[in-house]
């Protein structure tokens, strides 16, 4: 395997050696924990309201409208997104080019997003109309990745302040509007609007604030047929693996709501939903320790790389078990006090479900794992691999003992790629054993001696 530096364009390393200084890496990394850590509490104080309002069988139906959207969502972004920070870095004075080039072809991407889509819950559910109209709606929600595709540039600029403005801006009105639509009583399908209209106005803005701040670019946006042949060629691989982990995030949702009656989906959903909340906090760790890992990486060190990868799978798979354990514990108790007792069962889903929490975890530190080893086709093969075998499972699951078959099949696939996964492939062993390492007995020793050393 090549070092980093051997592979890394010349004008990025020179940008690099000669980049921003340390106070406007800190500076961005705030904004960027403020608009996650703002995003998440108002985005969950809302759904509280919401899912009170709806009750679990219309909740469960705005859940499974987006859950079948988020199937698709990489074919309508293709998988551009860390591409485009790249070659934004690299490709001095063709920003212009590579975004109008990336544009279109996502113009193109949310066509055939929208339309597979649409017939995939078509022919799940052929006789419910209204499904078919959520989805339809939802459908929107690719045009605002569209638009949010600027925040790329942004990223490349080290100007998250930005991109957290847009999206704060936009999830407040949508927020405002939502708990309006609960006051006067709307129905289903306008909370889907505002779902919508959230990421639309979030990228409208952002889109704005691009072209504001560099109205010369405006003349420089044009179609490039190199530029087209060369991101789709790396990006197709993300695509398809980028489908993957949306199938194996999102399949036990759809089946829920395809086989199960329609309060299980909406008990199921909330669970869900409220896991998927806490997920920010690994990603503030794994954004922490990326870099070290990188650094140990383009040294050509495998020593030191290999203990930045346990280090980093230590720190996540603490942080993991420690709230799995804390949601198992009060699950049951929670719930109920924060979504109401119509969703009795739903405390208890969740209690299932925090199994699955410590490899969620780890799994965010193994995208940094296939980044460094830039093992994109190898990562989508076996991405696909896990959604087949996810999805025969979460049916059969489902077949034979209802919805905890559809959290035991969540259970048995996250496990299975964070610590079994790699473990077949030589070149790629290392990441098993090392998530198998942060797992062992003496592992909490291991984070204690870290935190030590000077």
């Amino acid at each position: 395997m090549a070092k980093l530096s051997t592979i890394i364009p010349k004008r990025l390393k020179s940008r690099l050696e000669t980049g921003p200084s340390a106070r406007r890496i800190v500076g961005n990394m705030g904004w960027l924990l403020g608009e996650k850590l703002g995003t998440v509490a108002i985005a969950f104080l809302v759904s509280l309201v919401v899912a009170r309002y709806l009750g679990p069988e219309k909740y469960g139906l705005m859940c499974y409208a987006l859950a079948f959207v988020a199937m698709f969502e990489m074919i309508g972004t293709l998988g551009s997104q860390e591409i485009l920070v790249r070659e934004l870095l690299a490709a001095e004075g063709e920003e212009g080019r590579i975004l109008c080039t990336a544009f279109i072809l996502r113009c193109c991407g949310v066509v055939v997003a929208s339309v597979v889509a649409l017939l995939s819950v078509y022919l799940s559910r052929p006789d419910d109309a209204v499904s078919v109209i959520l989805v339809l709606i939802a459908c929107g929600m690719y045009v605002g990745q569209l638009f949010l595709m600027v925040q790329q540039w942004f990223a490349s600029q080290l100007l998250a302040k930005y991109v957290t403005i847009a999206t704060l801006v936009g999830l407040c009105i949508a927020s405002v509007a939502k708990l309006l639509m609960v006051r006067y009583q709307q129905d289903v399908v306008y909370f889907v609007v505002a779902s919508v209209a959230q990421v639309v106005l979030a990228g409208g803005i952002l889109f704005f604030l691009y072209f504001r701040k560099n109205r010369q670019l405006r003349h420089r946006w044009t179609w490039s047929g190199r530029w087209a042949r060369k991101l789709l060629g790396d990006c197709w691989p993300r695509i398809i693996s980028g489908m993957s982990t949306s199938a194996i995030n999102n399949l036990s949702t759809i089946f829920v709501g395809n086989l199960l009656a329609s309060q299980i989906l909406g008990e199921f959903s909330v669970a869900k939903r409220l896991l998927f909340f806490l997920l920010f906090a690994p990603g503030i760790i794994t954004q922490s320790l990326a870099p070290s890992l990188v650094k140990a990486k383009e040294s050509g060190d495998a020593g030191e790389y290999e203990r930045q990868l346990v280090r980093l799978y230590r720190y996540l798979m603490l942080l993991g078990l420690g709230l799995g354990l804390l949601l198992a514990l009060v699950g049951w108790l929670v719930v109920p006090v924060l979504y109401g007792h119509e969703y009795p069962k739903a405390g208890f889903y969740l209690m299932g479900m925090a199994a699955t929490f410590p490899f969620y975890s780890v799994g965010q530190g193994r995208v940094w794992f296939i980044i460094t080893q830039r093992a994109y086709q190898y990562n989508m093969w076996v991405g696909v691999a896990s959604a087949l075998m996810s999805l025969g499972l979460t049916y059969l699951g489902i077949q034979l003992f209802g919805v905890w078959g559809a959290i035991g099949a969540q259970v048995v696939t996250v496990v299975w790629i964070v610590l079994f996964q790699d473990l077949a492939f030589s070149r790629y062993r290392i990441n098993s054993l090392s998530a198998w390492r942060a797992l062992s007995p003496v592992w909490i020793f291991g984070v204690m001696r870290d935190s030590v050393k000077p």
